[in-house]
């Protein structure tokens, strides 16, 4: 994650790349953050890119780039800690996915493999089918997959979206709204061959 100095102090990076000593309180508000907050990030990672291996070193990413930036942060509150994180977390996403074509890949091999969950456990049988959703799902915008996982697998409130995002929470609410409906549309036979 980052340097840890002889007294305990963290290192952060200047401006210009070099690292230099944060106060023991930012280290310590790091830490604490760390332990909080890893595994909804690391299990929102996963969610995002459908690889353990790859979520890992972009969580890796974002604690490094907390540490970098902790003393610019001007939040006081744990939810707008948490919201700054997952910020971090989506721009890290968003980078990877527009530098890799193998998010591509992942998705096909879990929609192929009827594989959804972040150990690879196999989908349930009950209810539609999970290669086809997941297939419906990779249809969508980058930004509507990122509402709809933020929304459904991490169970953020609409305010918590908004702030992540960077959009107003009625654009959220709409874009959420319309991603399902274009869902439903394209899985109607799916749902409709299970009644």
């Amino acid at each position: 994650m980052a340097e840890v100095m002889a007294d305990n102090r963290v290192a952060g990076a200047k401006g210009d790349g070099r690292f230099e000593p944060i106060e023991d309180s930012q280290a310590r508000m790091l830490a604490d953050l760390y332990e909080r907050h890893y595994e909804p990030i690391f299990r929102y990672c996963v969610h995002r890119l459908f690889d353990r291996t790859l979520a890992e070193d972009v969580v890796g990413a974002v604690f490094l780039d907390a540490a970098r930036t902790i003393r610019n942060f001007r939040g006081s509150e744990e939810d707008e800690y948490r919201r700054w994180l997952y910020a971090i977390a989506t721009n890290h996403i968003a980078t990877h996915i527009r530098t890799s074509l193998r998010r591509r890949v992942l998705l096909q091999q879990a929609a192929e493999a009827g594989r959804l969950g972040p150990h690879d456990e196999p989908a349930r049988t009950d209810g539609p089918e999970w290669p086809q959703v997941w297939r419906a799902i990779q249809t969508l915008g980058r930004n509507e997959q990122t509402i709809l996982t933020l929304r459904f697998f991490e169970n953020l409130d609409f305010a918590s979206i908004s702030a992540i995002v960077g959009k107003r929470e009625t654009a959220v609410r709409t874009m959420l709204c319309r991603s399902l409906k274009k869902l439903r549309t394209q899985l109607k036979s799916v749902f409709d061959g299970d009644r």
